[in-house]
Parts: C-alpha cells; sequence; structure tokens
C-alpha cells in the first residue's frame, strides 16, 4: 500500500492510479477476511466497487491528503495487530469518510 500511495503521489497516471486503487482493495478485502462471513464480504465489495469511482475522482482533483492517510493507516494496522477493535473501527471509519472527501 505504501509503495502504491508514493507511486500515485509522485505520478498520478492512470495506471499508478489504477494500482494504488487495487492496493487499497487488497487492504480492504485483507481486514474483512478475518470476520469469516462470505455474505459480509460480499456485501462490502460491493460497496467498494460502488465508491470506487468516487475516490478516483479525489485523487484526480488532488483532494487526497496522503500524509494523513498514510497516519491514520499505520494507526488502523497498529490497532489490528493490537486486537483494539473500538479503536480499529474508529479508525477504519475516519478512513472511509476521508477516502469519500465527508
Amino acid at each position: 500500500m505504501n509503495r502504491a500511495a508514493a507511486a500515485v503521489v509522485a505520478n498520478p497516471d492512470d495506471v499508478t492510479a489504477l494500482e494504488w486503487d487495487e492496493a487499497c482493495r487488497a487492504v480492504s478485502e485483507t481486514l474483512l477476511s478475518a470476520c469469516g462471513s462470505p455474505r459480509l464480504i460480499e456485501v462490502a465489495g460491493k460497496f467498494y466497487n460502488q465508491s470506487r469511482r468516487f475516490k478516483l475522482a479525489l485523487l484526480r482533483e488532488g483532494r487526497i491528503d496522503f500524509s494523513a492517510r498514510e497516519k491514520r493507516l499505520g494507526a488502523l494496522q497498529k490497532a489490528v495487530l493490537t486486537r483494539d477493535g473500538a479503536s480499529a473501527l474508529a479508525l477504519l471509519e475516519e478512513d472511509i469518510r476521508a477516502d469519500l472527501g465527508a
């Protein structure tokens, strides 16, 4: 994810944007895979696909703060690894809202 983010910041063309988006999807899918619910994973995948165009539009418009995003994702990783579910959920919600420009 960090390599993809650095690449898209350095060169925000269509190829790197899609690679970054796929890295974002991989992180999302990895987090969800632990839930063990195929239905939840499927629904989350649908929501991801529906929100994708908005995130890519924000990227094209230069409206994504990659520094803040990196800090949020680092904190999320720490929360997940320490099994701090409440913090992980709050950080994930914050990241989703930021990705959608909310």
